[in-house]
């Protein structure tokens, strides 16, 4: 089962899909306080800012790599907010 969506070419033209990356991001970060809280996400970004490496911030901040968190992420938005089609 994957995510059933995709964004395409011409989204830009559709109000809705416009939002759709906007969406999805507030989605995951919403998802991160969630897990780790507020602070966590707080440390995340001093941590980017300090390594200058994303991935190697993640790791440091929440102790697992971010690919973790992006299946992770997929899972609980197949589970919580995406419908199976009839």
């Amino acid at each position: 089962k994957e995510l059933d969506f995709y964004i395409p070419k011409d989204f830009k033209k559709d109000p809705f899909l416009k939002q759709l990356p906007y969406t999805l991001s507030y989605k995951a970060i919403k998802y991160y306080i969630d897990l780790w809280g507020v602070n966590k996400l707080k440390k995340l970004l001093f941590s980017i800012r300090k390594e200058q490496d994303f991935y190697k911030a993640f790791r440091k901040t929440t102790g697992i790599d971010f690919n973790t968190f992006q299946e992770n992420w997929k899972q609980y938005m197949l589970k919580n907010h995406v419908k199976e089609k009839s």
